[in-house]
Order: structure tokens, then C-alpha cells, then sequence
């Protein structure tokens, strides 16, 4: 019975990652490690190569025994396995060895030997293993046509990441290079424009200016990263890059590099199409970074970048809440609001053991359940129970769908004591370009029960991209789509100063007071007042005495119904405030609160006896004011209806 070929196989698309934030320095080091381990395994097709070991409370690895005799037992003399050990493949993030191994070199895929372990936090690294591709087999035809004393000088220089200067090399750098011109870079030009390319683009640019910008606009990542230090280093045999410029070698001339890209425009036509993939991959696996737990995410939902810690600040009334409003609730952003208070503390914030009723059947004196007229009798029983609070509720929201945006909304910041509130939390506020936490904290028993409770719940394809220090709630990042905005009023800034190490965590966005068009007016008795037009010139007298603008009053001071600011609003909230937060700690000398023959207004003189406005008297001090700032600018309109007699002089019963 004939056997034919089997369909072709499906695979999945690769992911070109070229968002991810990885280095990979001594790439001469690495080549050469891994051609040691494919030729003294026997060059088989995959192999665990590295072993687990604690040092200085730290898991490291090193070779396996096995393969460590084995490089012996093939390079007597040349103690490789020391000099192997200290490569990239022992010292890298998975991360970083998989853009350079898999993405640019194409050499074949690295993997960790054991599940559910990561690499993105501390000093850990972990067993992995390694499946050569195809490519391995053209390095060891090229090198193993040399003689044993050429090679075994290429691999101490490389191993050492030293240049060898043989003709070895010079083969070796060119078919390494070779490897390299399917790969996608991305770079940002000077606008933040992305630019997806090959090599060749760099070819192209070459012949048209000399020279190329390597410099990326906001930071290098994927595999062009990889690509600088190979460029750097000298192994593109071609051109080079030294200060953010790349170039040819002094050694190369146009014409060698343009036969050689022609053969690449050859190549590149004769690869299936792959669709390009650009998607941001945040992992920072920078060896010289800060280490953390950096997850995937792709957060798609919004499409300008926006601040993940940003303050609303401004006057009161300004509409510093209505601001976060119209750009969160009016969107349908998934939220959380809390408010803080002088007494907000990290549980009411956080999260903490409170008590609570359940319902529970009732026993007798033995432990019997009483059951009457067949039913179990209920009582309720006080228990305590973890109780999470508005962040905790945001952050488990936040991680459990990594594509959408999580807003948690703080009114009133600085009525609280913020070092008390967020605790420890506050070293989560230090977040990275991408906008995932520089360093994490460690959960206590408490937090951490509760969060490995909730994303135990969750379903794989959530739980595929949350790293396994999150996901036990060991450690606490916070992702790259959790945004925390806040509200200040800068009147009320002295209940709990912030200090400056909390407000360099923050953008700080100020709301200045202006106009809007609401149409709103204050409307006493029969007479009506343009409400811009009065806060215009109280603004003046207030910025006039107190030399500030924190007491200044927006436009959404008070809430107008209708448009209309009645008698009773405009007393006890506008000129309340005037009284108690204004004036009352620079005085009233301004000609505004003069009633005439050397008295002032009290603030009791807007009340009748029963306390009901005296609508007079406030009809008075408007009129006042708007005589006396500005006479040619009133804020007075006509009357909506026929004006009593003499509206301004109370009634000699009421004064």
C-alpha cells in the first residue's frame, strides 16, 4: 500500500515580540556555548542542559554533570564548561535568550525543563532546554571543515567574547549574519512613528544617505535591541553601529554590500509570507535592569497613551471630577470610586478582617440541629472574614483581563493622609515606560490568601499571562492596564500635605477655572445675575486678598437646577464659603461688603428671623459687588418680573 506525504502542518504564528524589552550582550559567547553543547551531545536535536543549584539563597544553574563531562571528554584541556557557564544561557532572562536565539539567530527554541516557573523577578534563573534547529547544522558543517587547532582557537576567543581574526570567523560572522535577514526589527523615528523592518531596509537606507539612525524615540526593544550589540560588537560582517549610528565598515565598500543585499532581496522573496506581528510584549528583561515581574498584555481599548497615576487638581468647582467623568463613565471604562477622608487608613483603602453575619441552622445543648414544623431553625452568627476595599477590588479587576483598561478613581486625595493609606503599596507607584510596577511588594498572609482565592478562579486563558508570583499572590505588581486618577482641590490642601516623594509618583493636571457653556445664572427673588459674570469678580476680589488662587470658586461650585441658583443655595454654599474659608482670616475691608453709613455685612444679615434667606440684603451685596468691580461690565440682568419697591432696603420688621 503506497504511503504519501502527510498534509502540511499547521503551526502557530510566531510571535515576533517586538515590543519586548530584552538584551542580549556577549552574542559571541552564546554562539559558541551552544555550538559546544550540540556537538558534544552527540549533536542530538534537543537536550536539558543546565542543572539547578542554590547560591547565596538564590537558585542558580549550571551545566548538567553529564554534558559537563561530556565537553571535557571533547575539548581535553580547554576547561570550557567554566567558561560556558558564565554565557547568556546561564545568565539571562528566558526572555532574552528566546528573542535572540529564536527571533534573530533562528538557531531553535529555548524553553524552561519543568512548568510553572518564571523569570521575571529576582536573581532566579531555572533549568531550561534547548531544540536545535537546522541552521545548527550549517554552523557545524562551516566549523567542523577546519582544522581541531582553528576551531579550538575560535571557541576559547568566543567563549571569552574576544574577536578571533581568522578566516573562520570571518565565515562564521557572514553565515550568522545570514540567519538574521528574515528577522522584523521595529524602531520609533523622531515623531514616534513605528518603522517595521528587515535588514535590508538598513541596506537601502545605507546607499541612499551613508549612514542610518539607530536611535529609537522612546526606548530599543525586540529584537532590534539584539540587533544593536550584534551590530556593535563587530559580527555584522558589513556594517557597524557606534553612537546611534550605523554605517559601513572601513573595510567594506558599497558595491561587496550591494551584491550581498541583492542576494537578500532574493531570499526574502522566496519566504512564505508571514503576517507582520507588532503587538507590545511588556516584559523589561534588561540583565543590568531592575528585575520584575513584567506580564504580557495588550491593552487595545485605549488608543492614546494616558497617565497611569495622574492628579486632577484646581479650585473648588472647577470640575476636576466631571473631567475624569467625561473620560471614563462616558467611555463605559470599567471603574471603581472611592472618596478619602481624615479617616481613611491602608484597611479602609486595602483591605481587612471584619466581622460579618452568616446564616447558620441552630443547634441544641448536644449539637443537634433543631429543625420546627420540618424546617431547619437559621440564626445569624457573627464570623470574620477578609473584606477587600476599593484598590484590591481594582487590582483583581485589573489583572483578570489584561486587554482592558481598569480605572480606580480617588476623589478628594488629600483629605486623607496618603503615606498612611497606601503603606507599602507605595512603592508600586514607581512604574516603568510601560507602565507596570519597577518593583513589587510582598503580599501579607492576609492579602495574599485573598488574591490567590480570586485568581484561582479565574479561567486558563486568564491565568496564561499572569506570572506565578501574581497569580499566589506572593508579590503584588500593578499591570500595565491599571490606571489610578485622583482629585484635588487646592483650597483644601492643607488637611494632609502630600509630601514631594508621593507627588513625583504622579502627573498632576491642572483644571483652571473658566467658563462654560451651562447658561447657568443665579436667580433671586425677580431678579437674575449672569453666574460667570458674578465668579469673574468675586475671583478678583478673592485673588485680590489673598494673593492665591486656592479659594477662588469654578463654575460647578454649586450645582444649579435648571441652570437656576436659587436664594437658598447661593446663601448657604456660595456665600458661606466666603464668610468661613475666605475672608474670614483677611477681613472685610473691601468696598464690596460696605452697606453704606460705615457698616459691613454679617453674615446674619441674609437671614430673616424664621432663617430663610433675606433675599434683599443678598440682592444688595450683588449689586455691590458688581458696582464696584468693573461698573462697566455688569453681571446684572433685568428683571424676570416686576421688581418690588426699593428691593435692596429690608423690611423694618426683618433687619
Amino acid at each position: 500500500m503506497a504511503v504519501y506525504p502527510q498534509q502540511l502542518r499547521p503551526r502557530e504564528e510566531l510571535n515576533l515580540r517586538l515590543g519586548i524589552k530584552s538584551s542580549l550582550p556577549q552574542q559571541r559567547t552564546l554562539i559558541a556555548s551552544l555550538f559546544v553543547i550540540y556537538i558534544a551531545n552527540n549533536r542530538l536535536p534537543n537536550v536539558v542542559y543546565s542543572a539547578e543549584q542554590t547560591q547565596n539563597g538564590n537558585i542558580t544553574i549550571k551545566l548538567t554533570d553529564e554534558l559537563a563531562q561530556k565537553i571535557n571528554a571533547k575539548y581535553e584541556n580547554l576547561s570550557l564548561p567554566q567558561l560556558i557557564e558564565k554565557s547568556p544561557l546561564f545568565t539571562s532572562q528566558i526572555e532574552s535568550l528566546q528573542v535572540g536565539i529564536e527571533l534573530f539567530f533562528h538557531l531553535g527554541k529555548i524553553d524552561f525543563a519543568r512548568p510553572n516557573v518564571a523569570e521575571r523577578t529576582g536573581n532566579n534563573r531555572y533549568q531550561k532546554k534547548i531544540s536545535f534547529a537546522t541552521n545548527m547544522i550549517l554552523i557545524d558543517l562551516l566549523i567542523s571543515s577546519h582544522s581541531d587547532e582553528e576551531v579550538r582557537s575560535l571557541l576559547v576567543s568566543w567563549l571569552n567574547d574576544r574577536v578571533n581574526n581568522s578566516n573562520l570567523e570571518k565565515k562564521l560572522c557572514l553565515m550568522l549574519n545570514t540567519f538574521t535577514e528574515e528577522t522584523q526589527f521595529k524602531i520609533r523615528d523622531n515623531n514616534g512613528s513605528e518603522i517595521i523592518f528587515n535588514q535590508e531596509g538598513v541596506y537601502s537606507a545605507i546607499f541612499a544617505s551613508n549612514e542610518v539612525s539607530s536611535k529609537d524615540k522612546n526606548e530599543p526593544v525586540g529584537p532590534f535591541r539584539v540587533y544593536k550589540s550584534f551590530l556593535s560588537s563587530g559580527i555584522h560582517p558589513f556594517i557597524i553601529e557606534n553612537r546611534q549610528t550605523i554605517h559601513l565598515k572601513n573595510e567594506t565598500n558599497q558595491d561587496e554590500l550591494k551584491r550581498y543585499s541583492e542576494m537578500v532581496n532574493t531570499s526574502l522573496s522566496l519566504i512564505p509570507r508571514r503576517s507582520i506581528v507588532t503587538q507590545e510584549i511588556t516584559v523589561d528583561n534588561d540583565i543590568d535592569d531592575s528585575e520584575t515581574t513584567q506580564p504580557q498584555q495588550n491593552t487595545n481599548e485605549i488608543t492614546s497613551p494616558l497617565p497611569h497615576q495622574q492628579i486632577f487638581y484646581g479650585a473648588p468647582g472647577t470640575g476636576k471630577s466631571h473631567t475624569i467623568k467625561c473620560e471614563v463613565e462616558g467611555k463605559n471604562l470599567p471603574h471603581i470610586r472611592t472618596t478619602f477622608h481624615p479617616d481613611s487608613d491602608y484597611s479602609t483603602f486595602v483591605g481587612a478582617y471584619k466581622p460579618t453575619t452568616i446564616d447558620v441552622p441552630m443547634r441544641d445543648v448536644s449539637g443537634h440541629i433543631i429543625v420546627e414544623g420540618g424546617n431547619q431553625v437559621i440564626e445569624k452568627k457573627i464570623i470574620y472574614t477578609f473584606v477587600p476595599q476599593a484598590f484590591l477590588k481594582a487590582y483583581v479587576a485589573a489583572w483578570s483581563n489584561l486587554n482592558e483598561p481598569f480605572f480606580l478613581i480617588i476623589e478628594e486625595i488629600n483629605r486623607g493622609n496618603c503615606a498612611q493609606i497606601f503603606g507599602d503599596l507605595f512603592q508600586l507607584l514607581d512604574r516603568n515606560s510601560e507602565g507596570i510596577s519597577d518593583y513589587p511588594v510582598t503580599s501579607d498572609d492576609d492579602i495574599r490568601r485573598y488574591l490567590n482565592s480570586k485568581f484561582s478562579a479565574l479561567n486558563d486563558s486568564q491565568r496564561a499571562n499572569i506570572p506565578d508570583e501574581i497569580l499566589s499572590g506572593e508579590k503584588m505588581l500593578l499591570p500595565r492596564n491599571l490606571y489610578i486618577w485622583a482629585t484635588m482641590n487646592t483650597s483644601d490642601q492643607s488637611l494632609f500635605p502630600i509630601d514631594s516623594a508621593f507627588k513625583r509618583r504622579w502627573d498632576w493636571t491642572y483644571i483652571p477655572i473658566k467658563q462654560h457653556d451651562e447658561g447657568y445664572r443665579i436667580k433671586i427673588d425677580t431678579v437674575t445675575y449672569d453666574w460667570w459674570g458674578f465668579l469673574e469678580k468675586i475671583n478678583q476680589v478673592i485673588g485680590t486678598t489673598t494673593s492665591s488662587e486656592d479659594k477662588k470658586l469654578g463654575y460647578f461650585f454649586v450645582k444649579a437646577e435648571n441652570k437656576e441658583i436659587g436664594a437658598d443655595k447661593f446663601v448657604s454654599k456660595v456665600l458661606f464659603y466666603l464668610w468661613n474659608d475666605v475672608f474670614k482670616n483677611h477681613g472685610f475691608d473691601n468696598p464690596i461688603f460696605s452697606r453704606g453709613e460705615n457698616n459691613t455685612f454679617d453674615f446674619s444679615d441674609f437671614f430673616k428671623k424664621d432663617g430663610t434667606p433675606e433675599t434683599s440684603m443678598v440682592n444688595l451685596f450683588l449689586r455691590k459687588l458688581d458696582e464696584t468691580i468693573d461698573k462697566d461690565n455688569s453681571f446684572e440682568n433685568k428683571p424676570t418680573a416686576e421688581a418690588e419697591a426699593e428691593p435692596d432696603q429690608p423690611a423694618e420688621n426683618e433687619e
